[in-house]
């Protein structure tokens, strides 16, 4: 067994309140010609390759101690000098400088599954938004992040930048789409952009990237947990790096109940501390200590992270959360970097990526541990978390085809299906209950399809 390291937290300096960043409601767009190419950003994974299970074993039992609260302080956020709200129809100007676009694109067919004509929800349907093929849901000015979209009741949350040039910063926007009217509501960042968003009530947390200026452009230091709250438009840092590193932080997550956890470097040598967001007290809470990086997925009732030991083996890890009994549940057989890479939770399995060459694939994992089962084989994927996992199927854009969506059952017996394929780049992809929801570029469009 291996003991945990208690976990420990101070106080940060508290900073006077700044004024709301400004909330611009718009008129959401006509449904138009669909877009032309521009390749996807795409985001690396670790080569590996399909590997056994040995039974789970305890490893540890004693979590970090819970320690003091920390003071969440605001922090001051490019925009205008007073909030405006703007609403279709609205007399008064907005004072934002809107998200350059990429401009006018040739238009490019796109098809879907096979369907009828498009047929929106009815108002108050369970399933807002759903239409029998793929539709665009909003035009956005600017340009998609990656990992940045989360879908909140009746409202789903993208991520954006306006790209910036050689002499003007970059600047960041969370911009949020209604799903029954497609009306848009854009919340400015200023020079900040937003990672990771996840939903909690009322508001939004994400890794908060500051753009500074080098030599030869701009770069993008993740070093602050920041929270948006819906209502107001105000953001606050939450949390902060406490090394000097371009990404300290290394997660942010919510589990169904959407309590916010992140986790983030606290030695140069790789330890990290799991933190928790107290939405009574609006402060933040350390929950454990841990001797290596902690990137975290959560469900309702347990963290997972993946570590290479000294020995550059694999290993996934559970704990109970906040806090509770730890465990080593899966351990490659093959070291680094020939292990799969965990990417995603549902309620019954972990679901990781082989892309080595004798098995890639995405495989599952029960999460007491136990034999994995291929769910997908001869995939590689460059967009796939839990975002993108519904109760019944995996969806996934793969390395070979950056264009297309594409899901599978999750017991791995059925085909591959292909949800959406089209000459836009994608650089986003989440589902939930009812839709798939993407982005695609040229110019920067918000799609949606029922399943």
């Amino acid at each position: 067994m291996r003991a945990v390291d208690g976990g420990s937290s101070s106080a940060g300096p508290e900073a006077s309140p700044d004024r709301a960043i400004a909330v611009v409601p718009e008129a959401g767009p006509e449904s138009g010609p669909e877009s032309g190419p521009e390749p996807a950003r795409e985001v690396g994974l670790e080569p590996a390759r399909e590997v056994g299970l040995e039974p789970a074993r305890e490893v540890g039992l004693e979590p970090g101690p819970e320690s003091g609260p920390e003071v969440a302080r605001e922090t001051a956020v490019e925009g205008p000098d007073v909030p405006v709200f703007v609403l279709e129809g609205g007399s008064e100007a907005a004072r934002e400088a809107p998200l350059e676009g990429p401009g006018d694109r040739p238009v490019i067919p796109e098809i879907g599954w096979e369907g009828g004509l498009e047929t929106p929800s009815e108002a108050g349907s369970a399933c807002p938004g759903a239409v029998t093929v793929a539709k665009t849901l909003a035009e956005i000015d600017g340009q998609a992040l990656p990992s940045a979209l989360v879908v909140q009741g009746d409202r789903i949350f993208a991520g954006m930048t306006n790209g910036g040039t050689g002499t003007v910063a970059p600047t960041g926007a969370i911009v949020a789409v209604s799903l029954t009217t497609g009306e848009k509501t854009t919340f400015p960042l200023g020079g900040y952009l937003p990672n990771q968003i996840v939903a909690a009530p009322g508001a939004l947390f994400y890794i908060q990237g500051k753009v500074e200026p080098t030599t030869d452009g701009w770069s993008f230091d993740y070093t602050d947990v920041a929270r948006l709250d819906l209502a107001t438009g105000q953001v606050s840092i939450v949390d902060s790096e406490v090394v000097e590193a371009a990404v300290s932080i290394e997660s942010v997550v919510a589990n169904p109940s959407g309590e916010v956890y992140w986790s983030m470097l606290t030695d140069i040598s790789g330890a990290s501390i799991i933190k928790r967001w107290d939405p009574v007290a609006l402060t933040t809470q350390t929950t454990l200590s841990w001797g290596r990086v902690l990137s975290l997925l959560i469900d309702a009732d347990h963290f997972y992270w993946s570590e290479v030991g000294t020995d550059l083996h694999a290993s996934f890890i559970s704990m109970a959360s906040p806090s509770g009994p730890i465990y080593q549940i899966y351990e490659s057989v093959d070291a680094f970097p020939d292990a799969p890479s965990l990417a995603a939770v549902d309620d019954q399995s972990l679901y990781a990526v082989a892309t080595g060459s004798t098995s890639p694939g995405i495989l599952a994992l029960p999460k007491t541990g136990g034999d994995s089962r291929m769910v997908v084989a001869d995939a590689n994927p460059i967009l796939f978390d839990s975002h993108s996992i519904d109760d019944k199927h995996v969806y996934w854009v793969d390395q070979s085809d950056q264009t297309s969506i594409r899901r599978a059952p999750k017991t791995g017996a059925g085909p591959t299906e292909t949800v959406w394929s089209g000459a836009s780049g994608i650089s986003g992809l989440a589902v939930d209950a009812c839709n798939v929801y993407w982005t695609v570029s040229g110019p920067t469009r918000l799609m949606v399809k029922g399943k």
